[in-house]
């Protein structure tokens, strides 16, 4: 009986606790996924010739930053840690690909064709981030707790 009263037991907290979150919170989550597969894709397609390392695991740590969302201090500045984790990620992941690109260009003429689906679900990918990111910067991590409200009374008052 104490196995199902202690089951009992997370299950409300976990439910609690994703309904205290609020919508800024949902909106990193995708942001925390697509990061981690984010780095798969660009060693899968572009990390053949000019792979970086630094473009490669940088993503990554969304998933530790991430975790600043479920402590209250720290979930305000979440969002900005994150915009600015892809901002840097996507710069460096340009860098690293630039070389390859210019070369694809140069031999075929055709920007896309030297891209490739690798380099545009890549770019895609960080684009959405940042504008998940900033989004997130503006709504709120944690639900607000039940304040009491106030009531004006409005007899007597000269208008």
């Amino acid at each position: 009986m104490n196995d199902y009263a202690s089951s009992n037991d997370i299950a409300g907290a976990t439910a609690k606790f994703f309904k205290s979150r609020g919508v800024g919170f949902y909106l990193l989550l995708p942001v925390v996924i697509i990061s981690f597969i984010i780095p798969f894709v660009y060693n899968a397609g572009l990390g053949k010739d000019y792979f970086s390392a630094a473009a490669f695991a940088l993503p990554f740590l969304a998933i530790p930053l991430f975790a600043g969302a479920f402590f209250k201090p720290t979930s305000k500045y979440v969002a900005l840690a994150l915009f600015i984790l892809e901002f840097v990620a996507l710069l460096l992941f340009v860098k690293a690909a630039y070389m390859q690109l210019a070369k694809g260009f140069l031999d075929d003429n055709d920007l896309l064709a030297a891209a490739g689906p690798h380099f545009i679900f890549c770019v895609i990918a960080y684009l959405v981030n940042i504008v998940l990111s900033v989004t997130a910067m503006f709504l709120r991590q944690y639900k607000r707790d039940n304040l009491p409200t106030v009531t004006v009374e409005t007899e007597g008052v000269a208008e």
